[in-house]
């Protein structure tokens, strides 16, 4: 479901002229993200997940 409504929030963007921008969840809303600012700094996880994940994972 959340891969369909990013899909359609892409398409409506590129179908606008809507560029440079990427789609993104805030909270339950999808919303458009000048590039530069989802990849203007680096952004980390809490080690912690790493151990969550690895239950699931392996």
């Amino acid at each position: 479901m959340l891969a369909t409504r990013f899909g359609i929030a892409a398409i409506d963007a590129a179908s606008e002229g809507d560029y440079g921008k990427m789609v993104a969840l805030h909270a339950t809303e999808i919303r458009r993200v000048p590039i530069g600012d989802a990849v203007g700094r680096l952004k980390t996880l809490d080690p912690s997940l790493y151990e969550t994940a690895e239950v699931f994972f392996g």
